[in-house]
């Protein structure tokens, strides 16, 4: 590395030129190009982090369980208006019976909707999967291309299962109409 303070200063004007230039430095590694990865690839004895990821458990958890509690509540207390009989159900029309309309109403494109449920459940599978053969080890970022082409085939291959959720999915809601 060169000290910059040696250069002189150049002052800039409107309308001058700039002048640029840069070095650059080259050390020969006894590295292969195809070990150069092994140092990030075997990361081993390294201690899993328990307290965080139990942590990040528990709150998960426990959000559930709060949503969860407010949602039953709710239901039980609709529920319960239900059972008293007719007079109160007329009197008063709140919480999700508001919304039932809107939510079982069928989308004014389901052709569209299908299309991008199918095209999201092909896309999410083939992550899932190509992050799980990773993990295991079985695809290494060492062979050039390798994850490309697993990730290609692998989406192609995934091509039914998308095939299969939209279709799916489109029969649901046009046998519902």
């Amino acid at each position: 590395p060169q000290n910059c303070s040696e250069y002189p200063k150049q002052y800039v004007s409107a309308g001058s030129n700039i002048q640029y230039s840069y070095s650059v430095y080259y050390e020969k590694s006894e590295v292969t190009w195809s070990q150069r990865w092994e140092p990030f690839l075997h990361v081993r004895g390294k201690p899993m982090h328990w307290y965080s990821f139990l942590d990040s458990l528990l709150i998960a958890m426990l959000l559930a369980i709060l949503v969860a509690s407010i949602l039953l509540r709710t239901v039980r207390g609709d529920i319960a208006r239900y059972e008293q009989g007719p007079g109160e159900i007329e009197r008063e029309d709140t919480g999700w019976k508001l919304i039932s309309g809107d939510v079982f109403r069928p989308p004014p494109s389901p052709g569209s909707l299908c299309t991008y449920i199918g095209a999201g459940v092909q896309v999410a599978a083939c992550l899932f999967i190509s992050l799980a053969f990773m993990a295991l080890g079985l695809i290494s970022p060492v062979k050039r291309g390798a994850l490309m082409t697993w990730i290609l085939v692998t989406y192609f291959m995934l091509a039914v299962l998308g095939g299969y959720a939209g279709v799916r999915y489109h029969v649901n809601i046009t046998r519902s109409k």
